[in-house]
């Protein structure tokens, strides 16, 4: 594992972002290399990530940095462009690795659910910054999830399930996929992480669609 810290001049968070540089790093060492960027001073390089013990250490770095970055691991995809870690749901690292992208992504739209927030409102904007939510089962990777209420102009965070509370009968529980797919959902402009503007639900015959797709 190398460690990088930079002393204020070097930049090295944003090495990341000239192309083809991790691809590069992977190609000298002979090996794919997994970095790091947990704060803005910081990049950690390791060949192998291993479950548990490493993204630990990488997610107290980021919670207690000062000005964090992210805790998610970056790697060199086939073309050398930079792309989140993401191992199959068989791979030992599976779990953690999706534990550190939702953080960020609760992190991320924290922030903005609470900016854009502000802004409609001084803005007298009647439009629902819908807040991004988690949950997690032992064992299980965790998954985030936002609701789309009925009748209600609504900015939509990208969550991995959305759902749609009724008055009567359980709650839907669908896929981001499913909802994107059918919906055609594209995002709005100049907002990163991206929102996507709903208001009425989609009509019967797409609900009824969408009801074959619902999960637990």
């Amino acid at each position: 594992m190398i460690r990088m810290v930079d002393d204020g001049n070097g930049y090295f968070t944003s090495l990341l972002l000239a192309p083809g540089w991790l691809a590069a790093v992977s190609d000298r060492m002979g090996t794919p290399i997994t970095a790091f960027v947990p704060d803005v001073n910081s990049v950690v390089l390791t060949a192998t990530v291993g479950a548990g013990g490493l993204y630990e250490m990488i997610e107290q770095h980021y919670r207690e940095a000062v000005r964090s970055l992210s805790p998610v691991g970056y790697v060199a995809d086939v073309s050398g462009h930079v792309v989140p870690y993401r191992p199959a749901p068989d791979h030992a690292d599976y779990v953690v690795a999706k534990r550190a992208e939702v953080i960020l992504a609760l992190a991320e739209y924290g922030a903005q659910t609470q900016w854009l927030t502000d802004q409609y409102r001084q803005a007298g904007i009647d439009t629902f910054v819908v807040p991004l939510h988690a949950s997690e089962k032992r064992g299980s990777a965790p998954r985030t999830f936002a609701s789309w209420t009925n009748g209600i102009t609504s900015l939509l965070p990208e969550a991995d399930v959305i759902t749609f509370p009724t008055d009567s009968g359980p709650v839907l529980r669908v896929p981001w996929r499913a909802v994107a797919s059918h919906l055609g959902l594209r995002p709005e402009p100049l907002m990163s992480p991206p929102r996507y503007r709903v208001g009425d639900w989609p009509p019967p015959d797409v609900m009824y669609t969408l009801r074959a797709s619902t999960i637990d």
